[in-house]
């Protein structure tokens, strides 16, 4: 009869109505690992010759109630425009249908679409190929169209869409996921056995790099592995790991992929693993997802971690905003933050945050990718794009804390806290045993109020059951469970899954997992650049982040360097006591680079340590900048009192150099340049205008601070103890270029000089056309007549002329430009005294004009008064007439009894009619030289002048007529430039020796700016 009326049918109807419904279902990907959540994806097509939408698919997998081949549905991944109607966990079967009901046209004739379904697969002695969707019962495979009226049934599938179910789990991880070409990554695959029986032999494939075309594809080239070469056994649950080691040989972005399989009659494979992205290049990026897994309406963290791998610093380093995919709704609720990072250091990593809420039906998926831009060396640069891993919205969820425990740690106990984010009570968890390195399971600390049962088996569970129903977890709500692990080793850091059996009320159940790290220690990077800025009644500690972070852990203490490091594998809360230290601040996920110790005593010293950590809560030594640590004294602001000292824990000789409102600069033994910020704002003051700038070697002489042709703003001249000359914008830090090395046995003592086209005469203008000439003199070592002047030009740094005459000692003092008469005047040594030691230069060629034995001389020259001036390491004082270079008088130092010779601790400073020196017998003297007969004698009497430890060179301030003297013994004197006498002097840093301060005369109050042995830079209001 049915046959007929279809025969009927096709008679009155059009042709084109004879075509008939169809539709397949091919599997496209995914294998299902025994007792893990996997992934199974399907092509599922409307047929071309269809006649209807298809909008309603059913899909039912194999349960028999126990059996060997049952399966668990945990959900659905939807294609883009579908969502998860239903899931009938009783009847292990999941709808998919268009998103927004009907009216929907779904697939039309001739479309297809992927559908993914999570799954979980029983285990079995051995891999199971052929399993299939079932066709058969309530809720069989089936598909409509549920918009048609009456609604349309397609025919029943009954073909293969077949997958194997593996008896092997296959994770791979990739460290480091961020390096430059040539550094090295390693690749590790952890295999767990899920399979019913104990495996021998498991070999692995070669990791093979596959990456998307869209993402650039970085090469590598196979170092070592794999490590070892195979497995010699699993038993069911347990773990074991294989590594390789490859070099990068090419940027772009990466990822590998690898699995692992047995041989014989009860073979085992694995699925194919895929690892997290690789990013190769100078300016990378990773990003992270967590959770991976959340119910409706929960959040989740975005991070983007940019890595400078380059040698120069990027400056203005900005997330683009996040490129968001995935079926779910994602609703922005915080971030970026940072929204920006002023400079990245060469070697060094930032992190970008965003929270996003998620909502969405079970089954939906979201993923970000996003990229960086930034500055270097005045170009604009990006990161390769990275995309994080793929989200899903679930229903269910577990979180086990703390998700890493340290190999070997002992007995540790783990909380998972469940969620139920579904619509029935959940009245049992199991937790399934995870196996090796977690021993010795028990329950014995629980608290939920629940009953236990360890009694079953394969695999080992710790079934948890409500007393009663009144004691169910009801929809929305959550509760913690409570286990102990005997926590054993592990040769590498390895990720475990957790898994656990939700039972709901109707007895049907679920599957959730979480993942918990066992790692090992290893060394973990320091934070970088440390260094403490005090101020009214607070510490603020500033530092860079170093690639591999996480966050940082900072203890404090007021009796010395904190003694003891904490425990690595431990997480701390502020307050808590280590060794005679406690914990300031602790952080994670975090993209911070400072910390506000407020609350403090002023005048009281405060040690600290900060402790870089990653992920697992592995700490780094501490040991920055030094194992001292660092410290640091709040200031009340108060007279006499430093407006804010500045400690990077390296010593500095050095004289600061002043942008009159708006920053200091200084160097020293830190190997960087430094930047502090002038502000009448108490809380902005003395903060840095930049991050340190890293130098090659260390900075002993002051750095000028001028403007340069065809470059706005003021630029900085460095000289490195490496023998490397820079040019470095005073406004953001950015290198313009680096010079050198000039020699390989010797550095840059002598303050680098340079002399400016905009003050330049017409031949200067002529012979250099816009171009300033910057000029290095070395300081060698080993060859004491080879050294050198270098000219380079201001503009790109390459050079125009270089002064070698064969015969010069090493430089130390410095230089002076005559802008008059084209001339440089260089003091050097003399090679024991027989070489000259000062010598006049054409900056217009390079070419020797004259020179004058004095022997050795390591002051710089000055001119004044229209002389120059010079001083030799004897005490002599020579002057000079710039035009004639005659000599125009001369003076030799002598001590108070006005017999005795002495020398000076550096350079003389001229003032109106005579100078004054800063003498190594331990006064400050005044100097006359008489306009007519050029005589010189002392101006102040000499039993007023005080006594010093070690003056070690002046400033003068004609305002207030007074002079200012860095001491040794850390005191600064305010002389009175009529008498000598001391007023009033400053104990500014007890028991340390002072460099040369300077002044910053446009400021009010006006300050002095001094450097001291124990590291800081301080700024103190004067007059006193």
């Amino acid at each position: 009869m049915k046959k007929a009326n279809i025969v009927f049918a096709a008679l009155l109807l059009p042709a084109v109505a004879l075509a008939a419904n169809s539709w397949t279902i091919n599997r496209s990907s995914g294998v299902a690992v025994m007792g893990e959540i996997s992934t199974l994806t399907f092509t599922i097509a409307n047929g071309a010759s269809s006649t209807n939408s298809l909008n309603k698919i059913t899909l039912k997998f194999p349960f028999a109630g126990g059996s060997a081949n049952d399966y668990d549905i945990e959900g659905g991944v939807a294609p883009p425009g579908w969502v998860v109607q239903a899931m009938d966990m009783l009847n292990r079967s999941i709808t998919f249908v268009p998103a927004g009901g009907c009216p929907a046209v779904g697939l039309s004739p001739g479309q297809s679409d992927l559908f993914g379904v999570r799954v979980v697969a029983t285990p079995a002695t051995k891999d199971v190929a052929g399993e299939d969707l079932d066709d058969s019962g309530t809720g069989k495979t089936e598909a409509y169209d549920g918009c048609a009226n009456p609604s349309v049934t397609f025919p029943h599938w009954t073909g293969a869409s077949s997958w194997t179910r593996v008896g092997l789990s296959a994770q791979l991880n990739v460290s480091p996921r961020v390096l430059s070409q040539g550094g090295s990554v390693t690749v590790t695959m952890t295999v767990t056995n899920r399979a019913s029986q104990t495996k021998t032999s498991i070999t692995p494939y070669q990791p093979s790099t596959s990456p998307p075309a869209a993402q650039g594809g970085a090469t590598f080239g196979l170092t070592a592995g794999p490590t070892p070469a195979s497995i010699a056994s699993l038993a069911q649950n347990a773990s074991a790991q294989i590594s390789w080691r490859y070099v990068a040989n090419s940027d772009g972005v990466s990822t590998f992929s690898t699995s692992a399989f047995t041989t014989g009659a009860n073979a085992v494979t694995s699925n194919l693993a895929q690892s997290q992205t690789v990013s190769v290049g100078d300016f990378t990026g990773a990003m992270s997802l967590t959770p991976p897994g959340v119910t409706d309406g929960a959040q989740v963290t975005v991070s983007l971690m940019v890595s400078n791998n380059g040698t120069s610093p990027l400056t203005n380093v900005v997330p683009n905003p996040l490129s968001i995919s995935g079926t779910a709704t994602r609703t922005l609720v915080s971030g970026p933050e940072p929204a920006n990072v002023a400079t990245l250091s060469a070697g060094s990593a930032a992190r970008f945050y965003w929270v996003y809420r998620i909502n969405g039906t079970p089954g939906q998926t979201y993923q970000f990718s996003g990229q960086a831009t930034a500055v270097k060396e005045g170009m604009p640069v990006a990161s390769v794009p990275v995309a994080s891993a793929l989200g899903y919205v679930v229903t269910h969820t577990i979180r086990a804390n703390p998700s890493s425990v340290i190999s070997g740690a002992g007995v540790k106990t783990i909380q998972y806290t469940v969620f139920n984010g579904g619509g029935q009570n959940i009245k049992e968890l199991g937790i399934i045993d995870p196996g090796a390195p977690f021993g010795s399971a028990t329950n014995s600390v629980d608290t939920s109020g629940w009953t236990v049962d360890a009694s079953k088996q394969s695999p080992k569970t710790f079934t948890f059951t409500a007393p009663n129903a009144a004691a169910e977890l009801a929809p929305g709500q959550s509760k913690t469970f409570t286990m102990q692990y005997t926590i054993g080793t592990v040769t590498q850091t390895t990720t475990y899954t957790h898994r656990a059996i939700l039972t709901l009320a109707d007895g049907t159940t679920v599957r959730v997992e979480d993942q918990v790290t066992v790692f090992i220690s290893r060394t973990v990077p320091d934070i970088i650049d440390l260094i403490a800025l005090s101020g009214p009644g607070r510490n603020r500690l500033i530092w860079t982040n170093p690639g591999d972070h996480d966050g940082v852990l900072v203890l404090r203490s007021t009796t010395g360097a904190p003694s003891t490091p904490p425990a690595s594998g431990t997480r701390y809360t502020v307050g808590d006591v280590i060794g005679n230290a406690s914990v300031a601040y602790v952080d994670t996920l975090s993209f911070s680079s400072s910390f506000s110790d407020t609350g403090l005593t002023d005048g009281q010293r405060y040690y600290y340590k900060v402790y870089n950590h990653d992920e697992f809560w592995i700490y780094s030594s501490g040991n920055v900048p030094s194992t001292q640590g660092i410290f640091s004294e709040p200031t009340s602001r108060a007279a006499r009192t430093p407006l804010w000292c500045y400690n990077t824990g390296f010593s500095s000789s050095v004289q600061p150099v002043t942008e009159t409102g708006v920053g200091v600069y200084s160097a020293g033994n830190l190997k960087a340049v430094t930047s502090n910020l002038t502000s009448t704002d108490p809380t902005l003051d003395g903060s840095e205008r930049w991050r340190p700038v890293r130098v090659t070697g260390a900075v002993q002489s002051r750095s000028p601070v001028v403007p340069l042709a065809g470059r706005s703003g003021k630029w900085i001249l460095v000289g490195d103890q490496s023998a490397n000359g820079y040019v470095i914008s005073a406004t953001s830090g950015a290198v313009a270029w680096r010079a050198g090395p000039f020699v390989l046995d010797g550095g840059i003592q002598a303050p680098p000089m340079v002399q400016l086209y905009q003050y330049g005469n017409a031949a200067f203008q002529a012979a250099f056309p816009g171009k300033d000439l910057v000029l290095f003199a070395t300081r060698r070592t080993a060859n004491r007549t080879q050294n050198e002047v270098r000219a380079r030009y201001s503009n790109d740094g390459t050079q125009a002329w270089t002064f070698a005459p064969g015969n010069l000692d090493m430089i130390s003092g410095g230089m002076l430009v005559d802008y008059q008469n084209n001339r440089l005047w260089v003091a050097s040594r003399s090679n024991g005294g027989t070489q000259p030691s000062l010598w006049v230069v054409n900056t217009l060629n390079g070419g020797l004009v004259t020179s004058f034995n004095l022997g050795d001389i390591d002051h710089s020259v000055n001119m004044a008064n229209q002389v120059v001036i010079v001083t030799t390491n004897s005490g002599l004082i020579y002057a000079y007439d710039p035009s004639t270079l005659a000599q125009v008088w001369s003076y030799q130092l002598l001590k108070a009894d006005g017999v005795t010779p002495d020398a000076t601790t550096t350079y003389v400073a001229p003032i109106a009619n005579g100078f004054i020196a800063s003498q190594s017998s331990g006064v400050v003297q005044r100097y006359s030289v008489d306009p007519t007969t050029k005589a010189v004698t002392p101006f102040w009497a000499w039993a007023s002048l005080p006594a010093m430890t070690s003056p070690a060179g002046i400033r003068i301030d004609y305002t207030s007529q007074k002079i200012y003297v860095g001491d040794r013994d850390g005191v600064i004197h305010q002389l009175s430039t009529y008498t000598g006498a001391d007023e009033n002097p400053l104990t500014l840093i007890s028991g340390f020796a002072l460099g040369p301060p300077a002044i910053e005369a446009g400021t009010s109050p006006k300050r002095l700016h001094v450097n001291s042995e124990d590291g800081r830079l301080c700024a103190v209001a004067v007059p006193f």
